[in-house]
């Protein structure tokens, strides 16, 4: 006989009669829901299903209750539920605004591709972590030249025990903030979503006013150490911030740089580039923008010619310190969001440049008419498609046929007509 986990077995119970009673909420599921780590996990996704199906009665005591008990797993219950939606598509809805719950359609996807053991190391450089959260924790990258707190400098690069990051404010080897970090592990929760393949190198470098040079030298120890995509959720507004952030990009032409737009609702034409990075132009700079929930523009993102993809930046809920999540808006977490969807087409298709990453995202991205002439890629990223793409390029990059890459992936008739004529643009057949 095959043995349920405690939560599991306390919604059977619960759920026995098709409702659950204040009651059972209290004496059942409440026990097993509070033992059990602060992130998604299968056990967690079940508690979501009773939420979001019809077949159950919750009256309004267990509902609440079981509101913020889902919302202390990261997930966003509050979301309307669209009209007319299926049960499930209502669940999954809910669940694809979790940081923590598994992208089912990447893992998938990885799996027959033959990357489910792939990896890649991002960069986030920020105010601090708190990699103490459950969701975190499993998710920091590891230096294996440096033997953890042995009080040496193994690696010989003159930061004693860097194991698992820096801290290039007060420089030691602890990437928390004395005095806050919740931008910075919002951020971070947002830039791994969804996957533990994607590796976190958090490097502390903000701190008002911060100091250019930190955020270079911590660009260029992430980049020493195989980050391949850098957030950087924070403002370059002077000439000599943009000066520098500006040769650093142009002297590392194989990392993908990613900048948050900003939160003025102006255009980026309106800024002086020379004092303003969001308002320049790389090969391997992605610059963000800010969706609402529903994919539209939202109303304190800046916009424009240099704008090069949206991602959402409003509302949107992520990890804070405490194993806690809240819900913030900017495009500091739009972008994070752009660096969790090109690391997971890096994961897929490894041999992809800064350049095919942009194009194939913006190629991916889901057009809209409000975002006319306000963004290159026409409307915000679509995660989803993207990787299917990244996935098929990086099949047809080790052999296989455009054809036989989609049938090896399970592609639908409507992917195979929208990403096979995309495949030539990112891999020479």
């Amino acid at each position: 006989m095959v043995s349920l986990d405690p939560l599991r077995a306390a919604l059977q119970t619960a759920t026995a009669d098709g409702k659950v009673t204040d009651q059972e909420w209290h004496a059942v599921l409440q026990p097993a829901a509070d033992a059990l780590p602060r992130r998604a996990t299968e056990s967690t996704r079940a508690l979501l299903d009773v939420w979001a199906s019809s077949r159950f009665e919750l009256e309004p005591e267990a509902r609440r209750h079981l509101a913020d008990s889902l919302r202390s797993f990261g997930y966003p219950v509050l979301t309307p539920r669209p009209a007319g939606s299926s049960d499930r598509a209502y669940a999954e809805l809910v669940a694809s605004g979790n940081v923590g719950e598994v992208d089912r359609t990447f893992r998938q996807l990885a799996q027959r591709a033959g990357r489910a053991s792939g990896e890649v190391n991002i960069a986030v450089l920020d105010n601090g972590f708190d990699l103490f959260h459950p969701e975190l924790g499993r998710k920091g990258w590891v230096n294996t030249a440096e033997v953890a707190s042995n009080g040496w400098d193994d690696d010989g690069n003159g930061l004693v025990d860097d194991s698992h990051g820096w801290d290039f404010v007060d420089w030691n080897n602890d990437a928390g903030n004395p005095h806050g970090d919740w931008h910075g592990t919002h951020v971070a929760g947002i830039a791994t979503a969804g996957t533990d393949q994607v590796n976190l190198i958090p490097l502390r470098v903000l701190e008002a006013p911060y100091e250019v040079a930190r955020v270079a030298a911590a660009a260029e120890y992430a980049i020493d150490h195989g980050a391949k995509v850098i957030n950087l959720s924070f403002g370059v507004d002077t000439p000599e911030r943009v000066r520098v952030m500006s040769e650093l990009i142009a002297r590392h032409p194989d990392v993908l740089f990613v900048a948050a737009a900003g939160n003025d609702g102006r255009s980026l034409a309106s800024y002086d580039p020379s004092s303003f990075l969001a308002s320049r132009a790389f090969p391997n700079l992605a610059v963000i923008a800010g969706s609402d929930a529903g994919g539209g523009r939202w109303e304190n993102t800046n916009f424009g010619p240099t704008a090069t993809h949206a991602a959402r930046g409003a509302d949107v809920l992520s990890t804070i310190p405490g194993a806690g999540y809240e819900a913030i808006s900017g495009t500091s977490m739009a972008a994070p969001g752009f660096v969790a969807a090109a690391a997971k087409c890096l994961i897929l298709d490894p041999a992809l440049s800064p350049e095919a990453v942009k194009r194939l995202l913006a190629d991916t991205s889901d057009r809209r008419a409000d975002w006319a002439g306000a963004l290159q890629a026409g409307g915000p990223i679509n995660s989803d498609r993207a990787c299917k793409l990244a996935a098929l390029t990086g099949l047809v990059r080790r052999g296989d046929t455009p054809s036989a890459a989609a049938a090896r992936l399970g592609l639908t008739r409507e992917d195979r007509a929208q990403l096979l004529p995309l495949v030539s643009r990112f891999v020479a057949r």
